[in-house]
């Protein structure tokens, strides 16, 4: 259930929860945005975004980055299989209409550069225009197919990416526990010395 706009709705830190103060409570833009303790008063002087902070696309732009699953991409790799299958049920369905219209349409139109018969082309005139409105306006780009194809490959090699590799932070994390862990054995002097060793450690592709 989405939130009334005249509330702020930033996820509280401390409660998990939106937060009920009024919109931009504590800022120079009340009724709209964030509050004051949410990053409502903090001035954008720069990015794509600074602009529209405060209007109703900055509200919901707000409201999406504070999603805790923002990075998670299995929503939009369903979609975009969706997507595919009604793509390719619609491209064929109009290729196959098309193929009938040619084999109906066909014969008469031979008779049109062929025959001198002006019974024989007043009928096929005729029969052309009874088939005209079942032709097909398009027929869908195949070459979208293979687009389509190509970008859920690549979605998925994201998530397989996002859930075998750590990130960053992950990895912070791991050493903050593995270091709780080690200062519980050894004196104040060797923990530290090993910290610093691991706050030293040059990860690949960075200096």
């Amino acid at each position: 259930m989405s939130l009334p706009q005249s509330l702020c709705g930033a996820l509280s830190k401390s409660t998990g929860k939106p937060c009920q103060n009024v919109a931009g409570k504590g800022t120079d833009h009340l009724g709209q945005g964030r509050c004051r303790h949410h990053g409502g008063a903090t001035p954008i002087k720069h990015g794509l975004y600074s602009k529209i902070r405060r209007g109703s696309i900055g509200r919901r732009i707000a409201e999406i980055q504070d999603r805790t699953d923002l990075l998670d991409l299995h929503q939009e790799l369903a979609m975009l299989k969706v997507i595919l299958e009604q793509f390719i049920t619609r491209y064929q369905t109009r290729a196959e209409a098309l193929e009938r219209w040619h084999r109906t349409t066909t014969p008469a139109f031979k008779t049109l550069l062929e025959s001198n018969d002006a019974a024989q082309i007043r009928e096929s005139i005729m029969a052309m225009r009874a088939a005209e409105p079942r032709r097909p306006k398009d027929v869908p780009d195949i070459v979208l197919i293979a687009t389509l194809i190509d970008k859920i490959a690549r979605t998925s090699e994201r998530i397989y990416k996002s859930t075998t590799v750590c990130t960053q932070s992950q990895l912070q994390h791991i050493l903050d526990q593995v270091g709780l862990v080690v200062a519980e054995h050894v004196d104040q002097w060797t923990n530290e010395k090993i910290l610093n060793g691991w706050r030293n450690i040059v990860l690949e592709g960075q200096r």
